[in-house]
């Protein structure tokens, strides 16, 4: 999600720490470190031209997943992406019904609360609800499709890690070769440049009204898929009924979700929800503060490039071969050139603040700057540029700030913190590991043992935890077995999907990208079928610890 809004929902769901009064949320005496669990926040963003009329059925682009620096630390939250809502620009009626967090918490998001509605967000970055920290990035989906009353990330937990309700149960393994767990996909920890490729796409996988809650819905299967260097090709989906559900009790926006309409994406950015920060004085009184380490691998000319070769897509692209190849046609190999187009993107800046000081704005661009780049190959991105380079070569955001003027915060380099304020030799206390994550395994349930067709088994990931997962045949794992699908309807898409999977999927993924390098994920992610389980079974995770 946009990182400012889950602060927003955070402060809306949790009651908020007690305010500092003035006096001590600055440190008096000289050295005296005060450690803040809030810090800076804000954004380097670009603006994207809007899709084409018929292109909002899909979009790709890459994001960059190289090493971050140091360990995570408590209270840190920034990612990098675009997200996607349903076209609603002609839509003046509310679409968040009453009784749904946006309509009864947010009046602002009003009248329409069209940037609240539904969303798919999610993309590469650290979170506060993070369990297994990495000096990497992790990729993770999330999609909000009842007003953020629920945020959905995984196969059986939210964006909070939280079990799902039967009810909720909405993405659908796709691939027989990659476990993806609910704390992120894990890539390969690299300090130079490296690119993940990635796109949303809707295809037609669930017929219209599979609803379990019979509310009419749509036929739009939104289904993700990756390109890295050991890795190409669909990993899951969300099923439609998953954004149909929130009209049961108010209709008035029928036929308006990501189910049914195009989807829109107006622009992208690095935002910072939000970076810890230390306070102190030197000798004179003047104020020093610092956050942590955030690095970026640059490429051959020294620039970041966070997020770019953004395309968008017609039905053309890829909706109409998958159609035709559920209908017996000829198999999908691969994206379909003439049914996209590339995003224009335009500099939107930068501006970050220090959040419990009002207007307190930060000054840096001396050391770093962002902007819209060109790529070698002639594509364009979202990029960062500067002089303030680590030994490994990687760009960083200034980690110190002095106090040049009332709400004015300029950032420097360590060599000139002076040393009484014993700044540079304070920790920030790194991310805590988190508890077991796993499934309620209750007979009679959705993730009973007795639908599993084989496992457990047990993979370790490159952020120390262990992913546990279980084999199930495609049409019988918990968020498809949910749907009223009949017999034929089910053994059409259970078909397909085994079609799919003697043909590999290979291929069928974004295009190379523009400039840069191709990252590679964490190998222990990629994984074999049992023997007779090779196609029409997929791997869905039931525990991370």
């Amino acid at each position: 999600m946009s990182l400012a809004l889950y602060a927003l929902l955070i402060a809306t769901m949790q009651a908020p720490a007690p305010a500092l009064a003035s006096d001590q949320r600055q440190a008096r005496a000289t050295g005296a470190v005060e450690l803040s669990p809030q810090g800076a926040t804000g954004y380097f963003s670009a603006n994207l031209t809007p899709p084409p009329d018929g292109f909002g059925y899909g979009y790709s682009g890459y994001t960059a997943v190289s090493r971050l620096g140091a360990r995570q630390v408590e209270n840190e939250q920034f990612g990098w992406g675009p997200w996607l809502m349903p076209d609603n620009r002609n839509f003046s009626r509310p679409l968040c019904p009453k009784g749904t967090l946006a309509r009864d918490h947010w009046p602002e998001r009003g009248p329409t609360w069209g940037d609240v509605y539904q969303t798919i967000e999610g993309g590469a970055g650290r979170w506060t609800s993070t369990q297994f920290p990495s000096p990497s990035p992790k990729f993770r989906l999330n999609t909000t499709p009842d007003c953020y009353n629920t945020e959905v990330a995984s196969t059986g937990w939210s964006f909070y890690q939280q079990l799902l309700p039967k009810n909720k149960l909405g993405v659908a393994q796709l691939s027989n070769r990659l476990v993806f767990a609910p704390d992120g996909l894990t890539v390969e920890i690299t300090t130079s440049e490296a690119l993940l490729g990635y796109a949303w796409m809707a295809l037609p996988l669930i017929p219209a009204n599979a609803s379990p809650r019979h509310v009419p819905t749509g036929d739009q299967s939104w289904t993700l898929f990756l390109r890295a260097a050991n890795f190409s090709g669909p990993v899951a989906f969300y099923t439609p009924e998953l954004y149909s559900a929130v009209h049961v009790t108010d209709r008035t926006a029928l036929g308006t979700g990501l189910d049914a309409r195009p989807a829109l994406m107006g622009s992208m950015a690095l935002e910072f929800g939000n970076l810890p920060m230390m306070t102190s004085r030197d000798a004179h009184g003047r104020r020093y503060r610092r956050i942590p380490a955030v690095r970026f691998g640059v490429d051959a000319r020294g620039r970041a490039m966070l997020l770019q070769d953004i395309r968008y897509f017609a039905k053309s692209a890829l909706w109409d071969g998958i159609a035709r190849w559920m209908d017996g046609g000829a198999p999908v190999t691969g994206f379909a050139d003439s049914g996209s187009v590339a995003a224009t993107l335009t500099d939107d800046g930068a501006s970050l603040r220090f959040s419990p000081d009002a207007g307190s704005e930060l000054h840096f661009t001396d050391f770093l700057r962002s902007g819209v780049y060109p790529t070698t190959g002639g594509g364009s991105g979202l990029g960062l540029e500067g002089r303030l380079l680590t030994a490994d070569g990687q760009a960083m955001l200034p980690e110190y700030y002095r106090e040049d003027a009332p709400d004015r915060w300029t950032g420097i380099p360590e060599s000139t913190v002076p040393r009484e304020t014993n700044l540079v030799k304070a920790t920030f206390p790194p991310k805590e590991r988190g508890a077991p994550r796993g499934v309620n395994q209750v007979r009679g349930g959705p993730w009973a043992p007795a639908t599993w067709r084989a496992g457990p088994f047990r993979v370790k990931l490159n952020d120390g935890s262990t992913v546990e997962y279980v084999w199930y045949r495609f049409v019988d794992q918990p968020a498809i077995a949910r749907l009223p699908l009949d017999a034929a309807t089910r053994e059409r898409l259970q078909g397909f999907v085994e079609a799919l999977h003697r043909q590999g999927g290979a291929g069928i993924a974004p295009a190379a990208p523009t400039g840069g390098t191709v990252a590679s994920l964490d190998a222990a992610q990629l994984v074999t079928p049992p023997p007779g389980l090779e196609v029409g079974f997929v791997p869905v995770v039931i525990r991370q610890h």
